[in-house]
């Protein structure tokens, strides 16, 4: 293959986005818009569809492709039309599961708003085609987390994993996965990120500020745009170890696009102490796309995280990927002594049911943890 497939991939990530953007004159790289060199080879275009695929970025690839900015053979442009097709279809289905979730929290009193993708296509982008997602997330009011959980076992929905002792999830969780008997899944969330961070963010406040999206002939609720748009950047910092491709050009969407006031979104940054995290969101976008100036942008590159915003932020980087780190990390940001023992001791001696099962490797991860938090571990 002659053409660089990750470099390739990223210009159809940023596929859409306002043309005065800093790399449309750079000349290294592979071309897209007009490229003279005519359509992909087969073994490329195979790379980069697949590519897409695990970014769900196929929408955007075909959005490439049908105005010209991408050259594709008849063949070509088949198998992408039926992996769209396919990509669609599911996307419908999670949002026929998004609509039954909000008449079931409605009709048990929950509050709740919609994250992410389901809600994200439909407001942030010109065309809901365009961004592909592959489950629903939710945000769901502490006070309601019990009926919401119960909500889904009624429907026979598995939760990927037990939680390690009565009520933790509700005090100190980020999100629970479900899956439903269709196979379809479902992320309850309890906060907007992981770790030490996830303890500053204030649910019932974010709640206290919804918009809404259409989704067929209903509205659903959805959080603010300024908050829509901190959760964005702290989904593409924290989120995955290496940020996926589709979350950062949520990033740039809301930056260039959408374009919150950055005042709005500082009082945000400022509220739940998540400042350093969404500055290095904001600012990750800007370097992997080439973003050209916009308020939000300058915003990042000036704004100074406070101290707290800074520490629980590194701390939050430097758990990674590790459960035991991040359980650890997380727990000076508990709030309050008696929180903190809890917290601790759920960690540090789970129930049974816990641990049984499929769970060595957490059983393993929970180890480390109880040996540090007890004394007896490094």
């Amino acid at each position: 293959m002659g053409t660089d497939v990750d470099a390739l991939l990223t210009r159809v990530a940023a596929h859409g986005l306002p043309a005065d953007r800093a790399d449309q004159a750079d000349p290294a790289g592979p071309r897209v818009a007009g490229d003279a060199a005519g359509p992909l080879d087969d073994d490329t275009f195979g790379a980069l569809l697949a590519a897409a695929r695990r970014e769900r970025l196929v929408g955007l690839l075909a959005a490439a492709t049908a105005e010209g900015a991408l050259v594709v053979t008849d063949t070509q442009r088949a198998e992408l039309h039926r992996a769209h097709r396919e990509a669609m279809l599911a996307c419908l289905a999670l949002e026929r599961l998004a609509l039954a979730v909000h008449d079931g929290l409605a009709a048990a009193g929950v509050r709740h708003a919609f994250l992410k993708g389901v809600a994200w296509c439909h407001t942030h982008y010109p065309d809901p085609a365009g961004r592909a997602f592959g489950d629903v997330d939710v945000l769901v009011d502490p006070d309601g987390w019990d009926a919401a959980v119960a909500w889904c076992e009624a429907r026979g929905a598995r939760r990927h994993y037990p939680e390690p002792r009565p009520g933790f999830d509700r005090r100190f969780g980020r999100s629970v996965a479900w899956t439903f008997p269709d196979g379809l899944e479902l992320d309850l969330h309890r906060t907007l990120a992981p770790g030490p961070l996830g303890q500053t963010i204030r649910p019932g406040e974010a709640l206290d500020h919804l918009g809404a999206f259409p989704l067929g002939d209903r509205s659903l609720p959805r959080l603010e745009a300024a908050l829509e748009c901190v959760h964005a950047a702290l989904h593409a910092t924290l989120g995955d170890p290496v940020p996926r491709l589709t979350a950062l050009r949520d990033v740039a969407q809301f930056a260039l696009v959408t374009r919150p006031a950055p005042g709005a979104v500082e009082a945000w940054c400022r509220r739940f102490r998540v400042g350093a995290a969404v500055r290095a969101g904001l600012l990750g976008a800007a370097r992997r796309f080439g973003l050209g100036p916009a308020p939000l942008l300058h915003w990042a590159a000036t704004y100074v995280p406070g101290p707290t915003e800074d520490r629980c932020f590194h701390a939050t980087v430097a758990a990674g990927g590790s459960y035991a780190r991040q359980a650890l990390a997380t727990l000076p940001a508990v709030p309050g002594v008696r929180a903190k023992v809890a917290y601790a001791l759920a960690l540090a001696a789970p129930r049974r049911t816990y641990l049984d099962g499929d769970e060595r490797g957490r059983l393993g991860r929970l180890r480390r943890v109880g040996g540090v938090l007890t004394g007896g571990g490094r």
